[in-house]
């Protein structure tokens, strides 16, 4: 790809896995459109993603090694297998990433960079674009638990949001007589 093509880069860009987690994140979470999403990666080049220089900008405590919990057990395998820092930037990590949609574990973060990696625009030249797009633990194949809460519902479309909006507004009650 060309710097002239670079940014007018969209969702076309991205691998398809990739671009149905955003229109995932996006659509789910902020009621974006897939044309939305699609103007915003193509503006992503404006706004780099920042990636911690220091572990002085992060603020949370290490982890204990001898934890038993399933997490903690993906942790220590990732730990063994790729080493103990953040596979985004250069500070110890300690969470366990995973995509949403599939339930796949894509590596170990720092706490910083696992609350700021799905937010990630980019179709490539950061280090969450890389990070998201080939994910380093995909070759391991481990399903993050889920503990037992039921699957998340699909996300709704346009119409089934709109159909879900105006089912809620049925619902609330109408305001009592000293409030009207």
């Amino acid at each position: 790809m060309t710097w002239d093509n670079f940014l007018m880069a969209g969702l076309d860009e991205l691998k398809p896995q990739r671009r149905e987690y955003l229109l995932w994140f996006y659509g789910r979470h902020l009621g974006a459109e897939p044309e939305d999403v699609d103007r915003l990666v193509r503006e992503s080049d404006n706004r780099p993603c920042a990636v911690p220089i220091s572990a002085l900008e992060m603020n949370t405590a290490p982890l204990p090694a001898n934890a038993t919990t399933p997490v903690a057990k993906i942790r220590n395998r990732l730990i063994a297998t790729y080493g103990p820092t953040c596979m985004t930037c250069p500070t110890p990590g300690d969470r366990v990433d995973h995509d949403h949609v599939t339930g796949l574990v894509r590596g170990l973060l720092c706490n910083w960079c696992n609350g700021r990696v799905d937010l990630c625009l980019h179709v490539n030249g950061c280090a969450f674009a890389d990070y998201l797009t080939t994910p380093p633990a995909a070759g391991l194949r481990i399903r993050y638990p889920n503990r037992g809460r039921p699957a998340r519902p699909a996300a709704l479309d346009a119409a089934g949001r709109r159909a879900r909006r105006e089912e809620i507004a049925t619902l609330r009650t109408p305001p009592c007589a000293p409030c009207a």
